[in-house]
């Protein structure tokens, strides 16, 4: 999140999330795409004036300040000179003061000295560079998708406004008296990092990295680490400069207080049950061989079966009719018995879904024939050995 306007700058190390193993979705994130439309429906109609106005209160406080040092420093000018430059600083101070509370940032942005309401939500949307939105909407994507499908569309979003509103409100504890405005999405964003590290944090993120040290050959790839290590050193990471190098554009205190919400709503969730008892939704197990998931798929709930809907089955599911096949053609694939999801187990034999299959029951006598090495197909599929 930057209080100011992005300045040119250069990383020698750049890491960012990608995806994670647990980007597979019943439902599609309308909530999340929501918000990432209105992001970029706001900075494609504040292009430039955000960064322009910044610009020109740097400008103005630099010029305050060597005004202020002329007439400090030369204390033998007449009272006429002492007037005019004293009518400068004054007129410098007026242009800031009516930027600040009537420019675009002092009006939609989050201001500590003087707050407003609705910046409380209109500073999430307002972004002052490319590089400041691109960024914030990589990581909201990395961090709603699952939990949106998780909480569903609405809580989702009042999470995420809440989120952002006690961001902006840790932001202002610490800067009493600033009057730089607060915009950005990624203190919200900070507290969907939060609520994965807690509800989903032995899912592994993706990430990518470039790193250039000492005008060395540039290198870059790919890595993958747990939420519940990951997510808590970045935390770190801010909190340490929060309390020790709480200059520049980044407001580090709204990373904080964004990112303890989300996690202490999650906790929260956790020790009441909330998911279950209210959402009315099942304990997800964390994947146990994640080689090959893929970082987003989306799974509509009309394809689940029996089998994903009710824990345990009176009776094993029926196998697709050839209707069935012939509407959701699925090319003969080879696999394993391992591979299947949402395993269940009815009297007889074993329950799962492969792939997009709606559906998939293995009997007492075909797994061990499987086991047996005498049946190498089922269903028109090549079982690995």
């Amino acid at each position: 999140m930057r209080c100011l306007v992005e300045g040119a700058y250069w990383e020698k190390m750049l890491i960012v999330p990608i995806g994670h193993e647990s980007l597979v979705v019943e439902r599609l994130p309308f909530a999340t795409f929501g918000i990432m439309a209105a992001c970029l429906t706001v900075f494609v109609f504040t292009w430039g004036r955000a960064a322009e106005e910044a610009d020109r209160k740097q400008e103005l406080l630099a010029k305050i300040e060597a005004a202020k040092a002329t007439v400090d420093r030369d204390q033998e000018v007449g009272p006429e000179e002492l007037e005019a430059r004293q009518s400068e600083i004054d007129r410098y101070r007026e242009e800031y003061t009516r930027l600040s509370s009537h420019g675009l940032l002092g009006r939609f942005g989050y201001v500590p000295a003087s707050p407003r309401l609705t910046g409380l939500i209109t500073h999430m949307f307002l972004h002052a560079g490319v590089m400041h939105l691109v960024f914030n909407l990589l990581f909201l994507w990395v961090a709603a998708v699952k939990l949106e499908n998780i909480w569903g569309h609405s809580l989702f979003l009042g999470l995420y406004l809440m989120f952002g509103i006690c961001a902006a409100l840790s932001h202002q504890a610490t800067h009493l008296g600033s009057d730089a405005p607060l915009i950005g999405a990624s203190g919200a964003v900070a507290g969907l990092m939060g609520a994965l590290a807690v509800r989903l944090a032995k899912s592994k993120i993706r990430f990518f990295y470039f790193y250039w040290f000492l005008r060395l050959k540039p290198s870059h790839g790919t890595f993958e680490a747990p939420a519940y290590l990951m997510l808590p050193l970045w935390f770190a990471g801010e909190l340490f400069f929060a309390l020790y190098f709480d200059v520049g554009p980044i407001a580090h205190w709204a990373h904080v207080g964004g990112f303890l919400t989300g996690a202490l709503v999650a906790l929260a969730f956790r020790l009441t049950d909330f998911e279950q008892k209210v959402l009315g939704r099942e304990p997800d197990e964390e994947p146990e061989d994640p080689d090959g998931a893929p970082l987003v798929a989306f799974q509509p709930m009309g394809t689940l079966g029996p089998a994903a809907s009710s824990p345990v089955p009176d009776h094993a599911p029926e196998k697709p009719s050839p209707a069935d096949l012939a509407r959701f053609p699925i090319e003969p694939v080879r696999f394993s018995i391992r591979e299947l999801s949402d395993i269940t187990f009815p009297p007889t034999g074993l329950s799962g879904r492969l792939g997009m299959r709606s559906s998939m029951h293995v009997g007492d006598d075909e797994i061990t024939g499987i086991a047996a090495g005498r049946i190498d197909h089922l269903d028109g599929t090549e079982i690995a050995a």
